[in-house]
């Protein structure tokens, strides 16, 4: 296993029901902040190339940074984060784009498009026109499947919600909270970081178990494939580590992007809280697992049980249907990078990249 196998993976965009959603724009911290790369160029440009480069060289110098990828594509870099230096290159192209709020003086654009043949692109213009009009239709469809999902995953939770304990939820993540925080409390708010943990990509539901283990020793794991008590459980987690004063990583789950939080990791404590259920299930051994039935009245729950099933089970064909479609997508995007990848002048881009590893602060 090599040095950069053995850094944290995240995702910080994501397919969602109401469309692409992305974290980009909480990366910069404009105060702390040494340099934030932004990269700009077209598929097979040499972006994730530049950042694997560019992540090795902040291992090689000691860091330990985070590495963004791409859920559509996980075979991509989408970013290289390392804020122990007060580092970090982007990705900065659609579907996340970013543009430089203080160009120069916070960010440094790193235009990969100044390194191609533009005639030889112009040359295949209805081509790529084409194939990146396939590549959104198909992603777009990929979100109509999510969005199906996410209502069905909705009525699942409205079902749910009045056969449970709330007082016995949030009881239990009282106690567990108290035991664990105890020692490490801190005056003031905690601050917290925004990740995706898990998405739904090309390959399947993904879920990142290699980071929760990098980073967590001590793993409780509530599993609940209705959702309602996870999402409450881990809504109270997140309010007392903040309260506690506790660094956090909070993870949304993709299919309910605005109000369910799915994990959250504490890295400073070696701690994490994870939701699991039939849809992706971490490859992880827990410290602790929970099973949302102890607080469900399940002679209620019981009278809605074929219901339930044939809605999970609906939900689940459908984001099933939605990670084909980005599949597909993803096919087309590598057909694109073959009119771009004999178009690029990749020594330039290599002397691009010697520059900015020659600049980046000691």
């Amino acid at each position: 296993m090599t040095e950069t196998e053995k850094l944290p993976r995240f995702f910080l965009g994501a397919n969602t029901p109401r469309g692409f959603v992305s974290r980009f724009d909480q990366v910069p911290d404009y105060e702390n902040d040494r340099a934030c790369y932004l990269l700009k160029g077209g598929p097979g440009s040499g972006k994730s190339t530049f950042m694997k480069a560019f992540a090795a060289e902040l291992v090689r110098r000691g860091a330990r940074p985070e590495l963004i990828y791409c859920s559509s594509d996980l075979r991509s870099l989408d970013g290289v984060l390392a804020p122990e230096l007060g580092v970090s290159m982007l990705d900065a192209t659609p579907p996340h784009v970013m543009e430089p709020q203080y160009p120069g003086a916070c960010e440094t654009l790193i235009p990969l498009g100044n390194c191609w043949d533009e005639s030889a692109l112009k040359a295949s213009r209805a081509e790529i026109i084409g194939e990146f009009r396939a590549c959104h239709a198909l992603q777009m469809r990929a979100i109509s499947y999510l969005a199906a999902a996410g209502d069905l995953l909705n009525e699942v939770l409205t079902i749910a919600n009045p056969c449970i304990s709330q007082e016995k939820v949030l009881a239990c993540a009282a106690r567990i909270c108290a035991a664990e925080f105890a020692r490490k409390k801190r005056p003031g708010p905690g601050k917290e970081e925004q990740r995706f943990l898990s998405a739904v990509t090309a390959e399947g539901v993904w879920f990142w178990s290699s980071t929760v283990r990098l980073l967590c020793r001590k793993i409780y794991v509530i599993e609940d494939d209705c959702g309602a008590v996870s999402k409450l459980f881990m809504a109270a987690v997140r309010r007392l580590a903040l309260d506690a004063g506790l660094n956090i990583i909070s993870c949304r789950c993709t299919l309910f992007p605005d109000s369910k939080y799915e994990h959250i990791l504490i890295p400073e404590l070696g701690l994490a809280f994870l939701t699991s259920n039939k849809r992706h299930q971490p490859e992880i051994t827990p410290y602790r697992v929970i099973h949302a039935r102890r607080f469900t009245n399940k002679e209620r729950l019981a009278a809605h049980k074929f219901r339930i099933r044939f809605t999970l089970r609906a939900a689940t064909e459908l984001i099933r249907e939605a990670s084909a479609c980005m599949k597909e997508a993803r096919d087309e995007h590598d057909r694109l990078e073959q009119y771009y990848i004999p178009a690029m002048d990749f020594e330039k881009v290599g002397r691009m990249l010697k520059k900015v590893l020659a600049s980046l602060p000691e």
